[in-house]
């Protein structure tokens, strides 16, 4: 039964990658929409967006939920796309500036971590990187199994993965500084929530926030330049640019701070476009209550 749902599952996602990108943006905020009717993980979201603008009143808060659920419905099936029909993505459609940054971090002649973040958008922004940018992307694999194939291969249509090794201690890490250590680029998306394990607490909208040292440590011990990326979409643009190179000191605070504040400032741009699904503040300090009761 499980083979005969994922072919039609399959099915129809190679179905909805033949309809034109208007119509299927117009089922995929639809589609947003209903996730939101439902109440489709919207404590959690709720809880991120009064947490990280406390200054919204409750209106500009609840009109932020629900532009979220509709760039969200839209991205899932606009990766989708793609993923079945590579040849389809619109290349004139994108925006990229700070390539210049790129160009002198590849004359150092060592190897690059792009500094990335989860979007609701992800999927079509790392096909746009993929045309400008040379990097493998490291990622966590679905818990679906045949899911995961699906995104997976699409995936590779357009740039090589490196799946996350599921409770290996240390072993994702010393896998990321082989693979820099080769010489190759690497996309990383850190801002996830993985517990007190190599984090530490850096002011995020002013908040504690658990942020991974990953990246400090990919740097160093890799020899790595580390080069922020920020991006959305816009009236079907997708719109990307690359930061100036982080110049980490000895401070892991002073480094997660500056981390988070470049992730903030990119997410002020287009914020209804970040993953605020995720349970981003499931680690907090000791004395702080969660903020998903």
């Amino acid at each position: 039964m499980k083979k005969i749902g994922g072919f039609i599952f399959k099915l129809l996602l190679r179905l909805l990658s033949l309809f034109p990108n208007s119509l299927i943006n117009l089922i995929g905020k639809s589609f947003g929409r209903f996730l939101h009717l439902i109440n489709l993980r919207r404590k959690i979201v709720t809880a991120n967006i009064n947490y990280c603008f406390e200054n919204f009143d409750t209106e500009e808060k609840n009109k932020l939920i629900k532009k979220h659920y509709l760039s969200f419905g839209a991205g899932i099936l606009s990766a989708a796309k793609y993923w079945f029909r590579p040849q389809a993505f619109p290349k004139d459609k994108v925006n990229i500036i700070g390539l210049n940054h790129y160009h002198e971090a590849m004359e150092l002649e060592k190897p690059i971590i792009f500094l990335g973040y989860h979007s609701t958008h992800i999927d079509e922004i790392l096909i746009a990187l993929s045309f400008n940018l040379k990097f493998h992307v490291f990622y966590r694999p679905n818990d679906k199994s045949g899911l995961d194939s699906i995104i997976q291969k699409g995936r590779e249509n357009f740039y090589p993965c490196i799946p996350r090794l599921p409770n290996v201690d240390g072993g994702n890490l010393n896998k990321l500084i082989r693979h820099l250590a080769s010489g190759e680029n690497l996309f990383i998306a850190p801002d996830l929530d993985f517990g007190k394990q190599s984090t530490r607490f850096a002011p995020f909208y002013g908040k504690p926030m658990a942020t991974l040292t990953t990246p400090i440590i990919l740097s160093k011990e890799a020899n790595a330049t580390v080069l922020p990326l920020c991006y959305n979409k816009s009236e079907g643009y997708i719109n990307l640019e690359v930061l100036p190179a982080i110049q980490f000191n000895q401070s892991e605070l002073d480094n997660c701070t500056l981390m988070n504040q470049t992730l903030e400032s990119c997410i002020n741009k287009a914020p209804e476009q970040y993953y605020w699904v995720h349970r981003r503040f499931k680690t907090l300090p000791d004395d702080q209550e969660s903020i998903y009761k």
